[in-house]
């Protein structure tokens, strides 16, 4: 274009003096064509600039949408919905950073990401260049025609440089007018302005790793009181909510409530996430130390080792589930947690009975109920077998008659222990008959879940527990009364 501008002069200025008309047409002819090719190939420049402008555009009214969709989705507080437009803003942020990678080194973007400037800089581009060219050639043949008006020539010169300019103004004038200054102006403003779409697309992206996040996979959780899902709400979350807040760009009154809606989104994933791996974790800990007498199963007696490491991850467990994260969490609302809680509560409190706070093992006092005429029937087998003792290892005990009207103590006995009631036709014959009635191990416990005992209800440490003598010839059944040195919950409220 600098060379139409170089000839232009020379050939424009010989007017009607030119010594060969036909050289000097031939020669004019010739740089009009020269000039037309330079403005062609200016034009398939600015293509590739416009394209360039296009694809930025195109890339930010995609984000654009996809957004648009992610806020249409949180206000409707569908979570497939939201979870598909959240994912479609990542693949459209992906795309638009492409893009604008690509625009790193153009002189339309220098200064700043703005579709707005580069378009500017591009109708100013094309003003200064091909269409500038054109209009000083014509500026130029005007003055020569109108000192030469007859001059044929500069009438044809002036033909050919009204069709290059139209041919240059069509062509640039499509490729502006592809281009909407209002929705040019719209996308720099709710996205590309100080990169506004990156910092909400990072927030959400951030928030959204939250929702497959196992934040608790290897990790020992029972006895932290929820500290583990304490520190990500509030350091991985919270972090994430205190940025959002800080945010001031465009679109404030539609970020929000999404970025709102997200948190709370990742917010319950990953308290399911904790309770699910809470309650795997603490049901392993006491699958294998669990039986009776912390539940109802005799068949499954444990040791006393067993018993007290159990006992120390129930406290485990209750003081987390009574630590403060656990109680606003509603546990008791989760299906897989409503039968281990009770299940929990009710080992708790055995195991509290029979430890106390010091943790030592208790024993217990067994009593022969009285005799009464209203118990006749059952104390038939008192005339026959006329003596009891207890036998248990470490207990102590003393033979008693088994027909006074009054509760007789028998003795006491470990609770840990089995137990062992003899029966005696005459405990002073040497060769009396005997009867051993024997319980499994924590016999006074088995006594009361094996016969169903009941609690006394005047004493709530004293249960009473009625069962068949089996005795030879007896009849009746043998009523004892259990005294604890604590209070045992309702045999109903053990756990199963």
């Amino acid at each position: 274009m600098e060379r139409a501008n170089s000839w232009a002069p020379r050939w424009l200025s010989g007017g009607r003096g030119g010594t060969n008309n036909l050289a000097v047409n031939s020669g004019v002819s010739a740089g009009l064509d020269a000039f037309a090719r330079s403005a062609t190939n200016g034009i398939q420049s600015y293509h590739a600039d416009w394209d360039q402008i296009s694809s930025v555009r195109d890339a930010a009214r995609a984000f654009a949408d996809k957004e648009r969709a992610l806020f249409a989705a949180a206000k409707s507080g569908l979570d497939a919905d939201f979870a598909k437009a959240e994912h479609a803003v990542e693949a459209a942020r992906k795309h638009l950073d492409e893009e604008v990678a690509k625009t790193s080194k153009s002189p339309l973007f220098a200064g700043g990401l703005s579709l707005t400037n580069a378009q500017q800089k591009f109708q100013a581009a094309v003003n200064s260049s091909a269409g500038a060219a054109v209009g000083r050639v014509r500026d130029v043949n005007e003055a020569a025609l109108a000192a030469n008006r007859d001059y044929t020539l500069f009438k044809e010169i002036k033909s050919r440089l009204e069709a290059i300019r139209t041919t240059l103004s069509d062509r640039i004038a499509k490729l502006l007018e592809s281009g909407d200054p209002k929705e040019f102006q719209t996308l720099d403003e709710t996205c590309l302005l100080g990169n506004a779409f990156a910092t909400r697309a990072d927030l959400y992206a951030r928030a959204e790793k939250f929702m497959t996040d196992n934040s608790f996979a290897a990790g020992k959780l029972v006895g932290l009181k929820g500290e583990p899902l304490e520190k990500v709400l509030k350091d991985g979350i919270g972090e994430i909510r205190t940025q959002a807040a800080a945010y001031s760009g465009n679109l404030t009154n539609e970020f929000m409530p999404a970025i709102s809606y997200q948190l709370k989104r990742v917010e319950k994933a990953q308290c399911d996430t904790f309770f699910n791996a809470y309650l795997a974790e603490a049901k392993k800990a006491l699958a294998s130390e669990t039986g009776f007498p912390l539940t109802r199963d005799i068949s499954r007696p444990i040791t006393i080792t067993t018993f007290l490491s159990a006992d120390k991850q129930l406290r485990y467990i209750s003081a987390d589930i009574n630590s403060e994260i656990f109680k606003k969490s509603s546990l008791q609302e989760r299906p897989e947690w409503k039968t281990f809680l009770p299940n929990v509560d009710g080992q708790q409190a055995v195991a509290r009975a029979l430890l106390g706070e010091e943790g030592i093992l208790g024993t217990c006092t067994i009593s022969l109920a009285g005799a009464t005429d209203a118990t006749r029937a059952k104390d038939e087998w008192r005339g026959g077998w006329r003596d009891m003792k207890l036998i248990a290892e470490g207990g102590s005990s003393e033979t008693i008659r088994t027909e006074t009207e009054t509760d007789q103590k028998i003795g006491d006995a470990p609770v840990q222990q089995k137990l062992e009631l003899k029966l005696f036709k005459n405990a002073g014959d040497p060769n009396s008959p005997t009867f051993s009635i024997s319980t499994g191990d924590w016999g006074p416990l088995w006594l009361i879940v094996k016969h169903k005992g009941e609690r006394d209800k005047s004493d709530p440490k004293t249960w009473v527990v009625e069962f068949p003598v089996g005795a030879p010839g007896a009849s009746g059944s043998v009523r004892l009364k259990l005294k604890f040195e604590r209070a045992l919950p309702e045999l109903d409220k053990w756990a199963t």
